[in-house]
């Protein structure tokens, strides 16, 4: 795994997400959502992408995002996450 490079993708792919209104966010609260991305250096990667009520229905909402080389090497996976509040 290119870790620059893997970031980099993640921090993309989380961008997307964040730029996203609450209401549009809460539509998505449900299975992750996997998308397959090719690195730099021609590396694909899944990025895996949750939406998720935390604490119960209605409130704040965490995103959780994951990514890992689908090279069959070693699992290494990077993550990030972000909380939106209630509006």
């Amino acid at each position: 795994m290119n870790q620059p490079d893997a970031y980099k993708l993640l921090s993309d792919e989380m961008a997307a997400y964040r730029a996203l209104r609450y209401g549009e966010l809460a539509e998505l609260v449900g299975p992750p959502k996997v998308r397959i991305v090719r690195g730099v250096d021609s590396t694909e990667y899944a990025v895996e992408v949750i939406v998720r009520w935390r604490n119960g229905e209605r409130g704040e909402l965490l995103v959780e995002g994951w990514i890992a080389a689908n090279d069959c090497g070693p699992l290494h996976r990077l993550d990030e996450s972000f909380i939106v509040p209630v509006c």
